[in-house]
């Protein structure tokens, strides 16, 4: 019963009379816009994994593409393909809602639950980018709209467990991509 007593004891109704502005700054809150989220660490960029899609060719082979979506920030300009940085440019400067069908080269991708972790969730060699596309999107249900800047891609190769595990499990999760151009064949 004491315990009870000095729990209630210790809650109290907050004082009404203090406001806003003067409780942030008797507790020093700096009220400066804040940077946003780390998107590009190490050589990895922050990714939503959106969802699986299958497909087959006319010879019966089936493909799994994973669809990806990546909210560009400044960071990302040091990290991506160059004619996603001039569609992004193109669409900065007014040239319309956005882009699509970008030709990018086939990418080696591996992708990570963390920046930093050693061990990769898939890796995908050679996976064709299809569906690349940079374009302006408007974010609802957090408050107020807020347009972004969005590159949205699928990677596409051949279905294995591997990757049908983790298209299956982590879809709408927030992974880390690390990607580079794969190099042809010398054959």
């Amino acid at each position: 019963m004491k315990k009870a007593k000095k729990l209630k004891e210790k809650k109290s109704a907050p004082d009404r009379n203090i406001s806003l502005k003067a409780e942030q700054s008797r507790l020093n809150i700096d009220l400066t816009e804040q940077p946003g989220p780390i998107t590009v660490v190490n050589g990895r960029l922050l990714a939503n994994y959106v969802r699986p899609h299958f497909t087959r060719d006319k010879i019966d082979d089936r493909y799994i593409g994973l669809e990806f979506a990546v909210k560009l920030t400044e960071a990302h300009k040091t990290i991506l393909p160059e004619k996603v940085l001039d569609a992004w440019r193109f669409v900065a400067d007014g040239g319309g809602e956005g882009v699509s069908d970008l030709p990018i080269k086939p990418q080696t991708v591996r992708i990570y639950s963390t920046s930093d972790g050693k061990e990769e969730e898939a890796m995908i060699v050679g996976a064709l980018v299809e569906h690349a596309k940079v374009g302006i999107v408007e974010e609802r249900g957090k408050g107020e709209a807020v347009k972004y800047t969005r590159y949205s891609f699928r990677l596409v190769d051949e279905r294995s467990k591997n990757l049908l595990a983790f298209a299956c499990w982590n879809d709408g999760k927030d992974v880390w991509l690390d990607m580079k151009p794969t190099q042809a064949s010398m054959i």
